[in-house]
């Protein structure tokens, strides 16, 4: 069943076996990483030791520096390369949650469907359509209050966003802040005359 046949919710398609196979591979990737890392040092100080240990503390000492510098060197490159992959990493399970929330929607479990897309908002702030979809699942709910704050983001970010209009002027109804919903759901109503929701509100 397409994605795009999940109504309300503002789909950023990815497939979903690509992310469970990034997931893994970026942990694993951490993982070694690390070890390597690790392993590295300890090869360093081991080479470092057998040679004071034999006295020669000349060579003992012109061996720990280079091995200094080319341990830091390592690191430096590690710590950039960690940060690229903890990059993709966020990505990554910030566009799993995402999927997670999609289908709870699916499925009417809005309450899992927030707690998903709220994952999502503090994992990546800017992820596309986060905003409105945390904002429809609250909205979906009935956690009205919660709602208007997402959906505003929304509406700020986009403000030609009728959905965001629409949702967060019917939320503004429920909360009982109608001045803040007759321009919104005007907006709305102008170009969607036939809306029942809004026509009720």
């Amino acid at each position: 069943e397409s994605l795009r046949q999940w109504v309300g919710f503002e789909i950023n398609r990815r497939p979903y076996s690509q992310l469970l196979l990034g997931f893994g591979l970026c942990a694993c990737i951490l993982s070694s990483r690390a070890l390597l890392c690790q392993e590295s040092l300890k090869a360093s100080l081991n080479v470092a030791e057998r040679l004071f240990e034999s006295g020669q503390d000349e060579r003992a000492n012109t061996a720990l520096r280079a091995l200094v510098v080319q341990t830091d060197e390592a690191r430096r490159g590690v710590e950039q390369n960690d940060r690229n992959l903890l990059i993709d990493y966020t990505d990554i399970l910030a566009s799993a949650h995402n999927y997670l929330g999609l289908i709870a929607a699916r499925h009417e479990q809005f309450n899992d469907a927030a707690r998903e897309f709220a994952q999502v908002r503090a994992l990546q702030p800017n992820f596309q359509s986060i905003d409105f979809n945390l904002g429809l699942a609250l909205f979906s709910c009935a956690r009205y209050t919660e709602a208007s704050a997402p959906l505003s983001e929304a509406l700020a970010i986009d403000p030609s966003n009728l959905k965001a209009k629409k949702y967060l002027g019917l939320s503004y109804v429920q909360t009982g802040q109608y001045s803040k919903a007759v321009n919104l759901l005007e907006q709305f109503r102008s170009s969607h005359p036939d809306d029942l929701d809004v026509s009720l509100g």
